[in-house]
């Protein structure tokens, strides 16, 4: 239900926007007052939709249910691939110094015969 009243009024502030003058499509002239009477008509008549339709809201919650159950489960899955992409390597008995790579002399270096 909240998902229906965010999606209503996300499309009653559209409606407020200015219209493309570009398009060439002539819009009907309505008002703030007029959108507010019919955005509160329309979330009245959505509050009585369970009640008038009960199965539908039966299903719908529990394919909410399962919608959000799966968005935690993504959410879940890709922080932990991103905090644990750093992958650590047993080092065993070695000392940091042990682990640098050996010094190699510059390409430059080694081409001037020095």
């Amino acid at each position: 239900m909240g998902v229906i009243r965010a999606a209503f009024w996300l499309s009653a502030l559209i409606m407020l926007l200015p219209a493309d003058k570009q398009s060439g499509a002539e819009a009907p002239s309505v008002g703030v007052i007029d959108t507010l009477v019919a955005a509160r008509t329309t979330v009245g008549d959505f509050s009585q939709f369970c009640a008038r339709n009960p199965q539908v809201c039966v299903t719908g919650s529990g394919v909410f249910t399962v919608f959000t159950d799966k968005a935690r489960t993504g959410i879940r899955l890709v922080s932990h691939l991103f905090h644990h992409s750093e992958t650590t390597v047993d080092t065993g008995t070695l000392k940091p110094d042990d682990l640098k790579p050996a010094w190699h002399a510059p390409a430059s270096v080694k081409q001037a015969g020095v």
